[in-house]
């Protein structure tokens, strides 16, 4: 037995791989990427450029990531948006001859290895989530496996995972069970089947698993005893490897936009039923490589790049959001062509988007538990309790649970998209990216105030330097724009541990802007552990955390901002310990 993976474990959300494109295209790197050294520089270029973390740059610039370079470079390949090294050697001008020969009728390619391709280029050229869906979807409808640029599954017959996995979830349904996928289900079954005659036996293995699973006393024993059913028939791959498989596809999966999230699995999104039941009319057929490679290049059609096809996406997804009650006016859809068909299902795949999204939002009060989970794990990362975070992008995945923390408090005036400035996937539900530099990475309007949140893994000195003005000049922008409101501007910042350079220069609370006009900016600086504790605390109490607890503790803290920087963190920690017995005397009385 050996899992197949749709990307790759280093680049585990396909929803990033814009951002390492872009990168990659802007560089003298495009085209010219062979080698170790120039790997090495791509990782460097990555890590700059805020695509990855690297922290075994930032800590040694001269240690070796050529790794990191060599397996974004192998992601983009795979779903088909740069070009491959198809021979041994190149010739002087860098051109692969056996590459040359396949791309002679594409205009944008010359030959050269690792040049981005026309559906790359569509990918640069797709600024909405919904966009970059169609695309990773015409990307997984194309991969096949075994590949010409991969040397796994040498000898097997061509197989789609994704038609594979729809095929399952077809055979569930017609079983009459929940056309579903746990992570369980896709870790220890269903990634291992590799040809369409094994569907129904997975079929039936996951519906016992499924029912053996619902009976078990505990869970995670049951996991560990149907581990030792599989460990031994593992081919070269440890148990390890089939859990970071099983996150790896199921966010490529979610990426397509056929899928919702469902706990840690996946469900079908009910939009795209249609398209589903289009994709399945159609009998696989394997491609040869040459074939194959240039489909992915280029990208493979849709059902729904047909008229009649894209009315009926359009007509379903308009349902759809109907019934979240938004109101959808189509225009007369059998006038209109093949071109305008494909811009309208875009304009509602996006508006699709948005409502998941504020769906997403109004459940995060019932899931604080979850939120918690996450916030502590961000305290000690390296330990196998608790949620997964990859470490990589543990700074976007404390911007994300402090997000979800806030819409918990479930009394925002903004649109949860506009209370963050990092990228989110609401069918991965997970954080793709961080913050921007030149924006706050949260803005919150509640009725009485603005809280403008920053967050930061940085500790030591060095992070006064990273967060002490940039945080100060984020407020102040704020504080300029929200001016004619009348509504007063809070900062908050949280961090690991506060230093007290950065508690100083949170003290000094004018910021200079045009003019020398003089800005107050207002912040206080908190620990994760004492926002953890006190968002815990309030919702196990009271089921709630009031946005004007919020307010109170900030501007009691502020009161103490005249104390010496060492002072006024022990009195905020004092404040947030009073105001946890404050809060659990109110709910004895």
């Amino acid at each position: 037995m050996r899992a197949w993976n749709l990307g790759n474990t280093t680049v585990r959300s396909p929803f990033r791989l814009r951002d390492g494109l872009r990168v990659l295209v802007n560089s003298d790197l495009h085209g010219n990427l062979i080698g170790k050294s120039r790997q090495q520089e791509f990782a460097r270029l990555l890590a700059e450029n805020a695509v990855v973390a690297a922290l075994r740059l930032k800590e040694d610039g001269n240690l070796d990531a050529s790794d990191l370079g060599r397996k974004w470079h192998g992601a983009l390949v795979k779903m088909g948006f740069i070009t491959p090294k198809l021979s041994n050697t190149v010739n002087e001008q860098g051109v692969d001859p056996r590459l040359r020969d396949l791309v002679s009728d594409i205009p944008s390619l010359t030959g050269r290895p690792f040049e981005i391709t026309p559906h790359g280029q569509r990918l640069l050229d797709a600024d909405s989530l919904a966009a970059q869906q169609e695309l990773f979807l015409r990307s997984l409808v194309a991969l096949q496996m075994p590949s010409p640029v991969e040397k796994l599954f040498h000898g097997k017959t061509a197989f789609s995972p994704l038609r594979i996995v729809l095929e399952i979830l077809d055979g569930l349904e017609r079983q009459g069970l929940e056309a579903s996928l746990s992570f369980e289900e896709i870790r220890y079954i269903v990634q291992f089947v590799m040809a369409m005659t094994e569907i129904p036996a997975c079929v039936e293995d996951v519906a016992r698993f499924r029912r053996n699973r619902a009976k078990a006393a505990s869970k995670p024993r049951f996991d560990q005893e149907y581990e030792k059913t599989i460990e031994p028939s593992l081919e070269n791959q440890s148990l390890e490897t089939t859990a970071d498989y099983a996150d790896s596809n199921l966010r490529y999966l979610k990426a397509t936009g056929l899928f919702l999230a469902k706990g840690r699995g996946i469900t079908i999104a009910p939009p795209r039923y249609p398209l589903i039941r289009q994709l399945l009319a159609a009998p696989f057929t394997a491609m040869d490589g040459p074939v194959f490679l240039r489909t992915l290049w280029v990208g493979t059609p849709l059902p729904t790049d047909e008229p009649d096809q894209a009315r009926e996406a359009i007509t379903t997804i308009a349902d759809a959001l109907r019934a979240s009650g938004e109101t959808v006016e189509l225009p007369f859809l059998p006038a209109l062509g093949a071109q305008e068909l494909q811009q309208e299902l875009l304009i509602l795949n996006e508006r699709y988007e948005l409502a998941l999204e504020r769906a997403y939002a109004s459940r995060q009060e019932m899931e604080w538990r979850d939120i918690v989970g996450y916030l502590v794990k961000l305290r000690a990362l390296r330990k196998r309790e608790g949620p997964y975070i990859p470490r990589e992008m543990a700074p976007v995945y404390f911007e994300w649970a402090v997000w979800r923390a806030f819409l918990a408090i479930d009394s925002l005036i903004n649109q949860p998209w506009e209370a963050r400035k990092f990228k989110f996937s609401s069918v991965e539900e997970a954080p793709i990216s961080g913050a921007p530099s030149g924006a706050p990475d949260m803005l919150f309007e509640f009725e009485r105030y603005v809280l403008v949140v920053e967050v930061t893994l940085t500790q030591g000195s060095r992070q006064e330097a990273a967060e002490g003005e940039p945080v100060r000049r984020h407020v102040a922008n704020v504080v300029e724009a929200f001016a004619d409101t009348g509504k007063p501007v809070l900062g908050l910042f949280i961090a690991h541990e506060i230093d007290t350079n950065t508690a100083h220069t949170f003290q000094q609370r004018i910021w200079y802007g045009q003019n020398d006009r003089a800005i107050r900016v207002d912040i206080v600086p908190l620990t994760l552990a004492q926002f953890t504790t006190l968002f815990e605390f309030a919702f196990n109490a009271n089921g709630v955390l009031l946005p004007d607890v919020i307010l109170n503790l900030c501007l009691s803290c502020l009161e103490n901002a005249g104390a010496t920087p060492a002072e006024w963190k022990q009195k905020i920690s004092a404040r947030v310990e009073s105001l946890i017995s404050d809060l659990a005397q109110a709910q004895q009385g």
